[in-house]
């Protein structure tokens, strides 16, 4: 069956839109690709996870998350004006939606928003992927690691300036998502109903803390040199390999 890919959108609870890149050739069965905090459909990884996937047999959704403007084409909130509740809210809206049109729904998060996953209502989904999930901020380090992208600019707003030098306006999200503590992490994966696969990046320790609160809902693995972002050659492939392996055979 041909692969149909489009910008595919539909309302959320709150009458904005909710968009991504749809890769629909009417399996049975569905997974929900959420990135990153300032992550994109078209990011090496997620287009290598969506290849991967098809060829074994899932539909593919990978939301288009926020944007630095008001409205910019498929991105119809700003990243400026999303506070943790609302993004956990987006995400269940897009879980809700497809489950009324597939069998089975997963779910893959990236980042940011594998952490998210961990707050969301999941009880839709028949398992779940963390991919490099972020973790509490209650530690110096960490704390110091994301102060260096997080600024403020001469107007009091504030913005993230990723290394690759792009900037992008931020709001309550970021300081909301620098609030959480470890404790609070280790209570959402022990209150995990869904099956959960951590998977680590081998050359952050982002995700390190996880892998230290495993329960038999969950599984741990580690991805060897790879960066966050899973751009390094191979690294991308045996993320989700791992993810389609889970995905089949569970814990």
């Amino acid at each position: 069956m041909p692969v149909s890919d489009k910008y595919y959108e539909f309302s959320s609870r709150d009458g904005m839109k909710i968009s991504g890149l749809a890769s629909f050739a009417n399996n049975s069965k569905i997974v929900l690709i959420f990135p990153g905090l300032t992550g994109q459909p078209q990011h090496y990884m997620f287009l290598k996870f969506r290849d991967e996937l098809i060829k074994n047999g899932y539909d593919v959704f990978i939301t288009h998350p926020y944007s630095s403007e008001e409205k910019n084409n498929h991105q119809p909130r700003a990243l400026a004006n999303i506070t943790t509740q609302r993004h956990i809210d987006d995400i269940e809206d897009v879980i809700n939606h497809f489950s009324k049109k597939y069998e089975q729904v997963y779910a893959t998060g990236h980042s940011l928003s594998g952490r998210m996953l961990l707050f969301a209502n999941t009880d839709k989904l028949s398992k779940q992927a963390l991919v490099d999930p972020s973790s509490g901020f209650d530690n110096d380090k960490a704390r110091e690691r994301m102060t260096d992208y997080y600024k403020t600019n001469l107007d009091g707003k504030h913005y993230i300036d990723w290394e690759d030098g792009l900037t992008y306006a931020v709001g309550p999200l970021v300081d909301e998502f620098m609030s959480v503590t470890s404790q609070s992490i280790i209570s959402a994966v022990d209150k995990l109903k869904v099956e959960t696969l951590f998977i680590k990046a081998g050359d952050t320790v982002i995700a390190l803390p996880y892998k230290f609160h495993m329960t038999p809902k969950t599984r741990f693995v580690e991805v060897p040199n790879a960066a966050h972002t899973f751009w390094q050659h191979g690294t991308a492939e045996q993320a989700i390999k791992e993810i389609i392996n889970f995905f089949r055979q569970g814990i």
